[in-house]
């Protein structure tokens, strides 16, 4: 079974976690978020109670808030759009849209933790000055690896998919 595109009231409350987690907004209200996003209240409370989904331009200045990518958040709107017009293979390939540009953000999240965050591994922990600019350099350059290899094994017919 594929996993579910989380819905844009899903993505909202993330977002108004996330500014309040931040210090962004001084308390978690679709008022505070409505300011943030530059939307008016009532934009907020449509999409909350009246099942109206982002545009693609709010879809992407929330993938910028939130520290996604953008596709992906835009992606989830069209996927919750098509799944509540009942267009399945519309859904089906938005859907898939946002689970590869998800995909390609856990894989450098999980990239850039394991290798700079010892401590989500069970490694010892160590003084963050032992890091120098050269070891920085090398997580920097196998986030790129790694994308550049999960997207071609993706759109080649290559035996070796993701």
């Amino acid at each position: 079974m594929t996993a579910k595109t989380p819905t844009t009231v899903e993505i909202l409350d993330q977002l108004t976690i996330k500014l309040y987690e931040d210090g962004t907004i001084p308390r978690p209200s679709d008022n505070a978020v409505s300011k943030e996003l530059g939307l008016s209240r009532t934009m907020i409370s449509r999409y909350r109670n009246k099942g109206e989904t982002f545009s693609d331009e709010t879809a992407a200045a929330v993938g910028k808030l939130l520290e996604w990518p953008p596709e992906y958040v835009v992606a989830c709107a069209h996927a919750e759009r098509a799944n509540r017009a009942k267009h399945k293979d519309m859904y089906k390939l938005w859907q898939g849209m946002a689970k590869q540009f998800g995909t390609a953000a856990a894989v450098v999240f999980l990239v850039f933790n394991l290798n700079v965050n010892p401590a989500l591994y069970n490694a010892q922990l160590i003084d963050s000055a032992a890091y120098s600019d050269i070891s920085m350099s090398a997580v920097c350059i196998l986030c790129k690896i790694v994308i550049i290899l999960l997207f071609t094994f993706k759109y080649l017919k290559s035996p070796f998919r993701v």
